[in-house]
């Protein structure tokens, strides 16, 4: 099964690079001194957390995160409300120089030195890599459309 996620990642258009994995359960039991990677994720900020953790965006709920986010209780929280699964810190390459076939569909683009940074929850690494698929082809999607519509058309 880890073949086939490994296998899954690498042929994603965008090279996505895990570069922290926090497993939710181990980070609620180090209580009030979370890890060096959960601590970046509690820094992103309250709306950022909302929408990786799918969750309402809604006065309530913004306190209660920044109440938990102060106190470094986040990962007791979200394991509290069904989100004990995994929370990766994601690199994708940002692309550019699009070369599009006579159809308008990219045949081949540049990647390197330039990254989008995406946290990225799922319940289970399967889930996790599958999750990590599906921003991996968002990002691409809005870059090819971006190249369209700044005429960086480039055919062969």
């Amino acid at each position: 099964m880890y073949k086939y996620l490994m296998e899954r990642l690498e042929e994603a258009h965008l090279c996505p690079k895990i570069e922290k994995l926090v497993f939710i359960p181990a980070e609620a039991m180090r209580g009030e001194y979370p890890s060096d990677a959960f601590e970046g994720f509690m820094e992103d900020g309250t709306e950022q957390i909302l929408e990786t953790l799918h969750w309402d965006n809604t006065a309530k709920i913004r306190r209660k995160v920044d109440f938990h986010v102060e106190e470094k209780t986040l990962a007791f929280l979200m394991v509290t409300n069904q989100r004990a699964g995994f929370l990766a810190e994601v690199l994708f390459d940002e692309p550019c120089d699009f070369y599009f076939d006579e159809s308008g569909l990219a045949r081949s683009w540049v990647c390197g030195g330039v990254f989008y940074l995406r946290w990225i929850y799922a319940d289970s690494i399967g889930e996790l890599i599958e999750n990590i698929i599906k921003e991996d082809d968002t990002l691409f999607c809005t870059a090819v459309e971006k190249a369209k519509a700044e005429g960086e058309m480039k055919c062969r």
